[in-house]
């Protein structure tokens, strides 16, 4: 997500929003849950970077180790 500016039209919009309160909480759970879980299992997570797919390991805290 990029970030926006409280005074940017479409900021003010999505706040406006009701189905989109609270989304973007539930999406940084949804993804700190999903990079828990790969660091569990030891599998690595895929994330976009630079446009393209590319695969990222997860340390056990579930933190991306990007080279």
């Amino acid at each position: 997500m990029s970030p926006s500016t409280p005074d940017d039209p479409k900021t003010l919009q999505r706040a406006r929003d009701p189905d989109l309160v609270g989304a973007e909480a539930a999406i940084l759970r949804a993804a700190k849950r999903a990079r828990l879980r790969a660091a569990a299992n030891g599998t690595p997570v895929a994330i976009w970077q630079d446009g393209k797919v590319v695969w990222v390991p997860v340390s056990q805290e579930g933190e991306l180790q990007r080279g």
